[in-house]
């Protein structure tokens, strides 16, 4: 009598070929993100959602002062800051309570590692780590224009330049001139 039970090898060749994604898909966004108001430990504020409606592109660099993975990739992630200066806005994020996060050290990392070139924010709350689904540090988000992501990865991305926005000034707080923005030309 034969058996209706499916044989090993079915069972296996089934598991194999479910488990065979070579790389896995590059994290997409089903909505636009909204980020807000980011408050830099430097007292600007900037509006991120005013700068991506601008079709600006936006950087989120989430690190943490004892990481040392986000220690290792940082001088990559410095020299991008630099090379695409008024081409992506920069910003560094350290998710924690301040009980377990002192902005003392976190200024200081950022200076050692190259990182004080560009606003570092403290995300206390977890909002931002929780609505972007960062799991752990280091990670890179890239929005643009729309809040799209246009990339999420634990490493720095191999062309940064094939994610540039419109050009801004980098020395204008907040992104505009005077603190007030234009309205969007789209």
């Amino acid at each position: 009598m034969r058996s209706s039970a499916p044989s090993l090898a079915l069972i296996a060749l089934a598991l194999s070929l479910g488990c065979a994604s070579p790389e896995p898909a590059p994290a997409k966004a089903a909505d636009p993100v909204q980020v807000g108001t980011l408050h830099a430990l430097n007292g600007v504020s900037y509006d991120v959602d005013q700068a991506l409606a601008r079709g600006e592109t936006v950087a989120l660099v989430f690190w943490q002062t004892w990481c040392e993975s986000c220690e290792k990739e940082a001088p990559l992630v410095a020299q991008a800051a630099k090379e695409h200066t008024g081409k992506i806005r920069f910003f560094g994020v350290v998710p924690g309570k301040d009980e377990t996060v002192k902005e003392s050290e976190v200024l200081a990392v950022a200076d050692t590692w190259g990182y004080a070139t560009f606003p570092q924010v403290r995300d206390r709350d977890l909002s931002l780590t929780q609505k972007l689904g960062v799991k752990g540090t280091p990670t890179i988000v890239v929005l643009g224009k729309g809040s799209e992501v246009l990339f999420n990865g634990h490493r720095p991305p191999q062309d940064w330049s094939r994610l540039e926005g419109v050009t801004f000034d980098p020395d204008t707080a907040g992104g505009c001139e005077g603190g007030v923005c234009p309205l969007p030309t789209e």
